[in-house]
């Protein structure tokens, strides 16, 4: 299963970079959960597929042109930890932006179930336990 965990998670990422919310979705469980680095200094959490598309629309909202580039993905059974690199220019910004982030996803019965976005790699390891 561990491949098809790996194959689902470039097709998340893909999903995303296409803005095809619905295709995003389908690779979810009804309770996922997502965490986001762009609104982490409120604590905010989304719930399900209601909170998937809040987190999608204000992503892109903010960051209009957001494009993730899948670099690593590292099998850890049921969990994938993900390096992207991030391209985005802010909502009627001029520069554009750049930056690595880091991944945990969390899997339940073939389907992301908890998304969780980290700044480095030893945080992302750290919440693996490796």
């Amino acid at each position: 299963m561990s491949e098809e965990l790996v194959q689902k998670t470039y097709r998340a990422y893909d999903a995303f970079a296409r803005r095809d919310f619905d295709a995003l979705a389908a690779l979810c469980e009804p309770d996922c959960t997502f965490t986001s680095l762009v609104m982490e200094s409120e604590g905010t959490e989304y719930h399900g597929y209601d909170g998937l598309r809040e987190y999608f629309d204000s992503l892109t909202d903010v960051l209009p042109d957001w494009r993730p580039e899948v670099e690593l993905v590292e099998d850890h059974d049921d969990r994938m930890l993900v390096r992207a690199r991030i391209f985005a220019t802010p909502h009627g910004g001029s520069v554009p932006l750049e930056q690595v982030m880091w991944q945990v996803i969390e899997f339940r019965n073939a389907r992301a179930l908890r998304w969780d976005f980290f700044r480095t790699e030893e945080e992302a390891r750290a919440a693996l336990g490796a």
